[in-house]
């Protein structure tokens, strides 16, 4: 029954979105309605199947079991291609639904804009019935589901694909923003402020979800590590980092109107790229923790998709930029270096498609597997930063007097630079960009003394964002650079009492046990951990998952405020154990920095009431 439902409801998805494309008022309105609720609709029902364990369909069989606890089987219905893209067409059409319901625009440019909408409901939905579809069933049912991958029964990943799904369909309001500015000028006021509260919206969700997705690689993966620039990994950065240039053209076009083109471009491209993205993902056509299964029919199709869109937006675009409503705002420096900062942002965007392309190019044409090397990420994407950084520092202070506090601020970070250079071993570039690092936070922090005037006076909303915003990015890139010098490895080999000092730590396997879970066996190895004048125990384990038969490493964390002790077992021969331990340095504040960043989008969001010229 439940295969039933949600075919005639995937089925019923496509028609309404045929019907939308040509209807108008009323009925558009009704059909509209009905092709955005009915995969949303969809991926619920899915849910159902997997709480009830409904055998019958083989995503639930392939994905799940009886002892799967409730958590992870909701989880697990997005945990395949099938399920997973579901989630996505279902969030696609719940936020589209809200954009047309908020926004005040005429009758004409709502039509057009639940015409565009629809028509990127028909070709997702299409492509979920023809190469997707997670309702399809076995001609009998099975008693017993094969269960989990152990990688992915973790809470984290419970909430991060959700999440990070949400922020790109939120793209999608952007993009079909940009085309109705194109079709109606005279209303791009309202049309920009909603766009505006979109694009902070996936900014927001995009940073959780992406922060999300390093801190379940961190706790699950073993490899002691948050970001490895995976490929997956990099396509997740792709549209936060053309949202961030775009949230900054925005802001002057707010003040000045100026940038409208490279709004509408960026906005176009914004959702491109995670088309894109989600083409080179579910093609399966390069190597990642995170990718799928390699599918030619379903990579084709979603190429097709890809084209169309590219097609038609970009065509669209160049026919009509000619009657877009243009300024004649004086350029202010302000602004040009705005300019300047979002075009070392595209630079960077640049760097991670050429190392997203590059590998690929090289199979299609040359049938040679490559990867890129870490090395390239560390020499051409990060240096990227350091101007960046320094733009972030100094394009806020312009209109203040602040020059003749600069050189202040330029003592302070290089003398601190040079406290932190004696306990470590920077090289030039991270030297760069623990400097940069240090001058924009040492600049956000004299930004907000002189706002509020030595702290006797509050601040406003939009001075908090941009201070948090900017305050949250230097922690991040300071703390990111002094964990990649200051972090360390120590390989144990040894059985029940054999101790091993290293890196002032004393590492002592004080014990084995074993016990079992209601779906897993663990073996457990407690280590006895000595740092300075703490002692601790960690105990990673082994576990064999029972449905599934599958071993997992678990690892454990102690958490300090400035530093993680982290244990993982490698293997387990007879009785020696060999481990490995992690001194992971300012890993908490990372996590913190990346949360100043998200406070800092919303109360962005918060204080967006219009983009009119002012």
């Amino acid at each position: 029954m439940i295969s039933i439902i949600g075919h005639a409801l995937l089925i019923l998805g496509v028609i309404s979105s045929g019907v939308t494309i040509f209807a108008r008022n009323k009925i558009q309105k009704i059909f509209f309605f009905i092709s955005a609720h009915a995969p949303f609709a969809s991926i619920l029902l899915l849910i159902l199947a997997f709480l009830i364990s409904d055998f019958s369909l083989k995503n639930v069989f392939l994905n799940s079991s009886l002892e799967l606890p409730i958590i992870f089987k909701i989880a697990a219905a997005w945990a395949s291609h099938e399920g997973s893209i579901l989630l996505w067409c279902g969030l696609l059409g719940l936020v589209n639904y809200i954009y047309i319901y908020i926004a005040q625009y005429s009758d004409d440019a709502k039509n057009f804009a639940r015409s565009f909408f629809a028509f990127i409901h028909l070709l997702f939905l299409s492509f979920v019935i023809f190469t997707s579809n997670p309702f399809e069933i076995f001609s009998f049912t099975p008693t017993v589901g094969m269960g989990l991958n152990p990688m992915l029964q973790d809470m984290a990943l419970s909430i991060h694909p959700p999440i990070l799904y949400l922020g790109n369909v939120c793209f999608a309001p952007i993009f079909v923003s940009a085309l109705i500015l194109l079709y109606k000028p005279n209303e791009a006021s309202e049309i920009l402020q909603v766009s505006r509260k979109f694009l902070t919206m996936a900014l927001i969700l995009l940073t959780i979800g992406i922060g999300l997705g390093s801190w379940w690689a961190y706790r699950e993966l073993g490899w002691g590590g948050y970001w490895f620039f995976d490929p997956v990994e990099n396509i997740s950065i792709l549209p936060w980092i053309i949202g961030i240039a775009l949230h900054h053209f925005f802001i002057v076009y707010s003040r000045n109107g100026l940038y409208l083109r490279w709004i509408i471009s960026l906005s176009i491209l914004s959702f491109l790229s995670i088309i894109y993205g989600t083409f080179i993902v579910r093609s399966g056509i390069i190597t990642s923790v995170h990718s799928f299964a390699f599918s030619p029919q379903r990579g084709l199709f979603i190429f097709i998709i890809c084209f169309i869109l590219t097609v038609i937006s970009f065509t669209y675009f160049f026919v009509r930029k000619k009657y877009l409503l243009t300024t004649n705002s004086e350029e202010k420096i302000g602004n040009t270096l705005i300019l300047l900062g979002n075009i070392f942002w595209l630079i960077a965007l640049g760097s991670l498609i050429i190392a997203l392309l590059y590998p690929i190019y090289c199979f299609m044409i040359f049938s040679i597997d490559i990867v890129i090397d870490p090395n390239y990420f560390y020499k051409i994407f990060i240096p990227i930063f350091v101007p960046i950084i320094l733009l972030a520092s100094i394009t806020p202070r312009l209109n203040r007097k602040w020059w003749v506090r600069n050189g202040c601020i330029v003592f302070v970070s290089i003398l601190v630079l040079m406290i932190i250079k004696s306990k470590t071993s920077f090289n030039i570039i991270e030297s760069c960009i623990c400097f940069s690092a240090l001058f924009l936070i040492l600049q956000m922090l004299d930004y907000l003394i002189i706002e509020t005037k030595y702290f006797s006076q509050n601040i406003t909303i939009g001075k908090s964002s941009l201070f948090l915003g900017h305050f949250g990015f230097g922690l991040l890139a300071l703390f990111v650079t002094l964990n990649c010098n200051l972090s360390r490895e120590i390989e144990f080999i040894g059985k029940i009492g054999d101790e091993k000092k290293e890196h002032n730590l004393s590492i002592k396997l004080d014990d084995i046990k074993f016990s079992q879970n209601n779906n897993y066996y663990r073996q457990i190895a407690i280590f006895k951990i000595e740092d300075h004048n703490n002692i601790i125990f960690l105990k990673p384990e082994n576990r064999l998952y029972k449905v599934e038969n599958s071993l997992s490493q678990e690892v454990d964390i102690f958490s300090f405020i400035f530093y993680d002790l982290y244990a993982v077992i490698s293997r387990v021969d007879k009785d020696i154990v060999h481990a490995r331990i992690y001194y992971q340095p300012f890993i908490s504040l990372i996590w913190l920095s990346i949360a100043v960043m998200a406070i800092g989008f919303m109360l962005s969001w918060l204080k967006i009431k219009d983009t009119r010229i002012s």
